[in-house]
């Protein structure tokens, strides 16, 4: 079972980089990413309440943020808090 983990992180670090958001252009990837997520995708939040496509919380300016990164095309991929 353990290398079967081993060999999952491996093939994930293969195609994707996990970054510590540190720049105002990367917190916007990732807020770009949660509104195609809840508001797009899963339809959990209502888009009209973030009309910059952006979707953001009172949480945000005290998180720390991380993007993951498709290696082979540089796009936002997922992100963390």
């Amino acid at each position: 079972m353990n290398n079967e983990k081993e060999s999952l992180a491996e093939r994930f670090l293969q195609y994707f980089q996990v970054e510590l958001v540190t720049s105002a252009e990367d917190k916007r990837a990732v807020f770009e990413v949660r509104y195609r997520v809840y508001c797009e995708e899963f339809r959990y939040e209502s888009g009209e309440n973030f009309p910059d496509k952006a979707e953001t919380d009172e949480y945000d300016e005290r998180s720390l943020h991380c993007l993951i990164r498709h290696k082979s095309s540089g796009r936002a991929a997922g992100c963390v808090r």
